[in-house]
């Protein structure tokens, strides 16, 4: 179900606001100007000049003006016109050609001064085009000439680039549509200003918090890089009753480790294989009681008679692989390599209410290469509580097959990603039932004149209220713990906030009316959203939503 959107008392906070207040020095950030004025003392002075202007940037953005340099001082009637794609070939086309606009009594000092035209435009150019301008003056003396550098060999050459737009190199033309000079090679160099602003945008600012997910995990890109964060640390995990609490211990592993005895039982897993294992008493989880467990050659306890990894090969970790799984378990994912000539072996042991799965010296791949892991899975089949005591991790990386290390929990069945954590700094806890985290949605760009639509998704079944938060700026704060929210950020200024009675579970759609005044163009906007739980799931009672920033603009 979703809400009627009802943004009118917000409009009433901000409009005024907007107006008033943001509208001075409000074109920022997203709106610049490039200059081209080429070095040396040659000028050529004519009636006009056409040029390319390219945006090879990744988005539109919209030309809103240019300046002008001429030779003498004086008033000339100038137009500027344009065209999609280049000028070259449509020189002399008028037909070809769109009049962006006209000043007829244009006021210039000359003296090679750059002087705005003052023509209103809004032209806009797609990310990757080309679009073409002419600038021209009508001619009755030579007050009314152009003034720009003779080129060499630099016909369609770049002149600007500021990694956004690129002006390049044109010809004279006389104005309007006459006479050429620059072709075919040498071409003309325009002095001037292009004035432009990117085109309005949306950008998602950090994470919103209140999640819940059946899974955790630590994803290790290489061998190198997990052998730093696991070697010699265990991860406990204490079964409760919706999930397990995490404990990470930090050089634990050499006083956790129990050393298999002779009579440990050698588990035939080979490469990439696994075996069914049937404890002495059925493993407590809380997902049930797990009578059969699939013990994998590569790091896996599966809860269940089997191991898959969906969407992967076995020997390839991927959270996917691991939260999409039929049965789920416990997670110490790597391409091991138990049956390599000289490897030690996977081995299980039942020592009291306790069963040890250990990978005793084993190799992982490449083959031929000395790289020998030892780790240990600790099972109380009574608590159901589970260790993994890294005990000594290789960190060699050269398998071509991949190195990575993934370490977690995941129940039977599908479930969110909740992304991969640090186990030193993250809390670590799974639970039931899962809870997407409070977001805030773009449903439109802050478009000048439209309303800015955003929606609030993802509201906690025990939400009591929320607020609605507009700044000018974003703070950046990824993790407020200080203020008793753990793990929520705050991703927009405090410079307006409108509160709202939200429908439990439901999607909020919410808005702000954007004026339709230039001076707005590339001004910054951060919104975000929070609500109050009951009952509160930290400290302070509130969780938060990501933030988004709007940058003001046309289409």
């Amino acid at each position: 179900m979703t809400t009627t959107a009802r943004p009118s008392s917000l409009h009433k906070h901000l409009l005024g606001w907007l107006a008033g207040t943001a509208l001075a020095g409000a074109a920022s950030g997203q709106c610049t100007s490039l200059l081209t004025n080429p070095a040396g003392s040659v000028n050529f002075n004519q009636s006009g000049i056409m040029f390319d202007i390219v945006n090879v940037s990744a988005e539109p953005i919209h030309v809103t003006g240019l300046d002008q340099m001429m030779r003498y001082a004086g008033t000339t009637a100038m137009h500027v016109h344009t065209k999609v794609g280049t000028w070259n070939g449509s020189q002399l086309n008028p037909a070809a050609w769109t009049l962006v606009g006209t000043n007829p009594s244009w006021v210039h000092p000359g003296l090679g001064v750059l002087t705005p035209l003052a023509i209103p435009m809004d032209v806009v150019i797609p990310a990757g085009a080309t679009q073409a301008f002419y600038v021209g003056g009508t001619y009755t003396g030579q007050t009314d000439f152009l003034t720009f550098r003779p080129g060499t060999n630099q016909l369609g050459l770049p002149q600007a680039n500021d990694g956004t737009i690129e002006i390049r190199t044109g010809i004279c033309v006389f104005y309007p549509f006459t006479q050429t000079l620059g072709l075919p090679t040498d071409g003309m160099l325009w002095r001037g200003t292009v004035h432009y602003c990117k085109a309005a945008s949306n950008t998602i600012l950090g994470a919103g918090c209140g999640g819940a997910y059946h899974s955790l995990y630590a994803n290790h890109a290489n061998a190198t890089v997990a052998s730093a964060a696991l070697n010699g640390n265990v991860l406990r995990l204490q079964r409760v009753a919706n999930g397990y609490l995490g404990n990470w211990q930090v050089g634990a592993a050499s006083t956790t480790y129990i050393t298999p005895t002779p009579a440990a039982t050698v588990l035939a897993v080979g490469d990439d294989g696994f075996v069914p294992y049937n404890p002495v008493a059925p493993l407590p989880t809380p997902y049930g009681p797990q009578s059969t467990l699939a013990i994998g050659a590569n790091g896996i306890l599966g809860f269940g008679p089997g191991i898959d990894t969906p969407g992967t090969q076995p020997y390839t970790p991927t959270p996917a692989g691991m939260l999409q799984s039929t049965f789920g378990g416990i997670y110490a994912w790597h391409d091991y390599n138990p049956a390599e000539l000289g490897s030690g072996q996977v081995v299980a042991q039942q020592l009291g209410q306790t069963l040890f799965v250990t990978w005793r010296d084993v190799e992982s791949y490449p083959v031929g290469v000395t790289n020998r892991s030892t780790l240990q899975f600790q099972c109380n089949l009574a608590t159901g509580d589970i260790a993994i005591v890294f005990l000594s991790i290789d960190a060699d990386a050269s398998s071509v097959w991949g190195s990575s290390h993934l370490v977690g929990v995941t129940p039977p069945g599908s479930s969110l990603d909740p992304g991969s954590i640090d186990f030193t700094t993250a809390p670590l806890f799974t639970s039931s039932p899962e809870q997407t985290p409070l977001a805030l949605s773009p449903l439109t760009r802050p478009v000048l004149g439209t309303s800015w639509m955003l929606q609030d998704e993802f509201l906690p079944a025990n939400t009591t209220f929320g607020v609605h938060v507009v700044g000018f700026t974003d703070p950046g704060i990824n993790d407020l713990a200080v203020v008793g929210m753990p793990g929520c950020g705050l991703r927009a200024s405090l410079d307006v906030i409108a509160p709202y009675l939200p429908i439990q579970g439901a999607s909020v759609p919410w808005g702000l009316a954007i004026p339709l005044h230039s001076s707005l163009r590339g001004l910054s906007l951060s919104a975000t959203t929070a609500v109050a739980q009951s009952p509160a799931t930290n400290s302070f009672g509130f969780v938060t939503g990501n933030g988004v920033r709007g940058v003001l603009g046309g289409q």
